[in-house]
């Protein structure tokens, strides 16, 4: 929980650093080494230098991304809790959350170190 919870403030003052707003663009294959559902809708790339963050949306339920990240060898189920998944590699520099959105959901990536 404490974890999630720091991931997701950690998004939000991200997102702050941009007086204009964050950037909608075509979503890429790939962020940062973790690859980008092919589904991806809406992408939201935060910021240019680390720790770099990025949110989208995907018509699919969350335990279908879910399993999508984790086919993803590097890649973990950290916690669970209020509908929100954490999964992450081994060393915590690449985060991602998966949480219910509509008829879909959102993933918001976060790589505190792109090199890990």
């Amino acid at each position: 929980m404490r974890v999630l919870g720091f991931l997701l403030l950690g998004l939000l003052s991200t997102s702050n650093t941009h007086a204009e707003g964050p950037e909608v663009s075509t979503c890429p294959n790939k962020f940062h080494s973790l690859t980008v559902h092919e589904e991806a809708k809406l992408c939201q790339i935060f910021d240019s230098t680390p720790p770099f963050s990025m949110v989208y949306h995907v018509k699919e339920m969350p335990d279908d991304v879910i399993a999508f990240f984790l086919r993803n060898k590097n890649l973990s189920m950290a916690s669970r809790e209020n509908n929100r998944t954490l999964i992450m590699n081994d060393s915590k520099t690449h985060r991602v959350v998966v949480s219910p959105d509509g008829n879909g959901s959102q993933i918001d990536i976060l790589v505190i170190n792109p090199s890990s």
